[in-house]
């Protein structure tokens, strides 16, 4: 099991790295950016029925916007 607290996008994204790499992961509790009203971080992964899908670009694929 994997999980998170309240964490932005780029730490979920990172979250999800490291369980994609982990073979005897069973669950991960990744959901934590949604409770958060403002994010400076975009990009990175999309949530398809339920399932986080990694992007395709380089590093975590996120980006970080000034407030």
């Amino acid at each position: 099991m994997l999980g998170c607290n309240d964490e932005v996008r780029v730490s979920i994204a990172a979250g999800a790295h490291l369980a994609q790499s982990m073979s005897a992961l069973r669950y991960a509790d990744l959901d934590g950016h949604m409770d958060l009203a403002r994010d400076p971080s975009t990009g990175g992964f999309a949530i398809s029925d339920g399932r986080i899908v990694l992007s395709d670009a380089a590093g975590l694929g996120v980006s970080i916007d000034a407030w």
